[in-house]
């Protein structure tokens, strides 16, 4: 054998590369004591202590080798190692350098944009890791990161694109999937959600990411006996992680278990005391008292508000408002209130003018001769009651009494009109376009929203859809559906606003973080609902009064139930004690008996409401 300095370092390139280690060391470090400086030795030795895991080793010979040969391909393996070791600022200035060297190598642009993620720095990343992608579309390991740090950026939609490619070219890759599952769930795309966190847990049973996925997944599917199910599996085997002691606290909220819920959110806040999420949920489970452990650290917390994200500032000071106000501290409560909700308001877009002129031109089309000449013509189904009116004005509570009943299945918050709406089914830009479509195309939509809620309880008499806004939609649910019954609810107009202002949302109610913009919403839907009345047929529309329904309470609800064709039934007088998945910010309130003190809820605000009552002016 010969015994030329390249003759060692290609023997053991071969013994390398056909997995014969402790022989491609020897040669390597045959070459090496001949040659110290060798670039190529030094490169082989280190890539091959890297694969055994000498991870310290290997950095050094790497290094050695990047100091004589800076190509891309030394600094890449280098940066590789350190990242491996978790020296993140080392590795992205190693990136650096094999990047400076191949400015178009996609493979060095990735692991840069790669680590720079792992460091946070991830608007630096993105721009990366989109150069990278542009060279490369298909590549996994340019998608994978740049999915992933859309994903952290608060950017699911853009993020889903890429992680799917990256699934497609390398779907044993676990932790891709889990990340699609993720990007899937902020998309509200639940169903493919879940597809992608069981694909997960098919490849790793035990992996907690994708149990508390998919209980999230399942959430959102409003499956919430199979979502707490599988935050406990998670919790079985990570006790310690506050977030799935939040999330299973969240599930079995839905499902009115109310006492272990607030045990589980309390978990939370002691694993992780500082989260602002936490502690607000344990709150909104109970009256607070003075010396409620929770107010104090969140009073503490408020010192340092500018520490933490900007939402969750907003719930800090909700959380706060909703402490005092249990203590009746109006003023603090107040001042508290103003600032979550401003901070909200910044977090949101809300285009006031487009949605009071969609109000105005949804009553400018569905007049009444216009309803007339198309009256009956739908799909004849009897199945549906459209509970609507303002958040917060007691369609909850409405929705609870019926689903109380044993031919009603109540359904919750729906989006099948909105989002048929959106997919432009009723004509593009709605409304100015229902006039163009045919009376068979407003029955087929009619059987597609039957369908839907038919499918989730297939032996019920009515299913409810409880979506406020629907209110937007009757004179179309009359066009679509006109057997339905339309249950408008309605509470003074302070009283609705005002516990409006107290609540962070989750969905789509953006109006609701500013005092007068909330008043001039509340007048443009009670102008609509004064259309409504004015153009539908007599009996189209039952309206139920908060204020009396609570004061008046078994004629109020003998009248719905009579309006709504169903017998009646004691049991809708016990609904607290009707065990169903309640998915709104009223998810407590439903599981107390009937009470009275939400009427006149705004009495202790009144000083601070001014621009609320200009606003509303004269509405009612």
């Amino acid at each position: 054998m010969s015994d030329t300095l390249q003759d060692l370092v290609e023997t053991a390139k071969t013994h390398h590369r056909e997995g014969r280690l402790h022989l491609a060391e020897k040669f390597y470090r045959e070459a090496l004591a001949a040659a110290p400086a060798h670039a190529e030795a030094l490169h082989g030795l280190g890539m091959l202590c890297l694969e055994t895991r000498r991870g310290e080793e290997a950095v050094k010979h790497l290094r050695l080798a990047a100091a004589e040969d800076g190509s891309a391909a030394i600094c890449n393996n280098l940066g590789v190692a350190l990242t491996r070791l978790q020296r993140f600022a080392e590795a992205a200035e190693v990136f650096r350098q094999a990047v400076a060297a191949e400015p178009d190598s996609v493979q060095s642009l990735g692991n840069l944009g790669s680590v720079l993620v792992l460091q946070g720095r991830n608007d630096e990343a993105l721009a990366i890791l989109e150069k990278a992608a542009a060279l490369a579309p298909d590549r996994a390991e340019v998608n994978a990161p740049l999915g992933s740090t859309l994903l952290a950026l608060h950017r699911p939609a853009e993020a889903v694109p890429y992680l799917e490619k990256a699934v497609a070219h390398e779907p044993r890759r676990h932790e891709i999937r889990a990340d699609l599952g993720s990007a899937l769930i902020r998309c509200g795309r639940f169903r493919e959600a879940a597809a992608a966190f069981n694909a997960v847990l098919a490849l790793n049973p035990a992996s907690v990411q994708a149990l508390c996925g998919l209980g999230e997944a399942l959430g959102g599917l409003d499956r919430h006996e199979d979502a707490a199910a599988h935050f406990a599996r998670a919790l079985a085997l990570a006790p310690g992680i506050a977030l799935l002691h939040y999330n299973y606290g969240s599930a079995l909220a839905f499902l009115g278990r109310s006492e272990e819920a607030r045990r589980a959110f309390a978990r939370a806040a002691a694993l992780d005391p500082a989260v602002p999420s936490y502690r607000y949920a344990a709150m909104a489970t109970k009256k607070t008292a003075p010396d409620d452990p929770h107010l104090q650290a969140l009073e503490a917390m408020v010192v340092h508000a500018e520490r933490y994200p900007a939402a969750e500032q907003a719930e800090l000071h909700m959380a706060l408002a909703k402490a005092y106000d249990d203590l009746e501290a109006y003023s603090r409560a107040f001042e508290h209130l103003k600032q979550g909700n401003a901070i909200k308001r910044s977090l949101v877009a809300y285009d006031e003018e487009k949605e009071l002129a969609a109000m105005k031109a949804v009553a400018a089309v569905f007049g009444k001769e216009f309803l007339a000449a198309r009256a009956g013509q739908g799909d004849p189904s009897p199945l549906p009651i459209f509970i609507v009116g303002m958040p917060r004005s007691g369609t909850s509570l409405v929705e609870q009494i019926l689903a109380s009943h044993p031919a009603v299945y109540g359904a919750g918050e729906r989006t099948d009109l909105p989002d048929l709406v959106g997919a432009g089914e009723a004509g593009a830009d709605f409304p100015s376009n229902v006039a163009g479509l045919t009376l068979e195309a407003l029955r087929h939509l009619g059987e597609r929203i039957v369908a839907k809620l038919s499918a989730l309880a297939p032996k019920a008499t009515h299913v409810t859809d409880k979506l406020p806004g629907n209110f937007l939609y009757i004179g179309l649910i009359r066009l679509m559906l006109p057997r339905a019954r339309i249950v408008h609810v309605r509470r003074n107009a302070l009283d609705t606003c005002f516990s409006c202002f107290t609540k962070l949302f989750d969905g789509n109610v953006p109006y609701t973080y500013d005092l007068g913009e909330l008043g001039r919403y509340y007048r443009a839907y009670a102008a609509l609902m004064a259309h409504w009345r004015a153009v539908l047929p007599e009996g189209a529309m039952v309206e139920i009064d908060y204020e009396a329904l609570v004061a008046d309470f078994e004629p109020q609800t003998r009248r719905l139930l009579a309006a709504c064709g169903l017998d009646w039934d004691a049991r809708c007088l016990d609904f607290h004690k009707t065990r169903r998945n309640v998915r709104t910010a009223s998810t407590f309130q439903v599981r107390q008996p009937l009470y009275q003190s939400a009427v006149g809820r705004a009495a202790g605000y009144e000083a601070w409401l001014a621009p609320l009552r200009a606003a509303l002016e004269d509405a009612s």
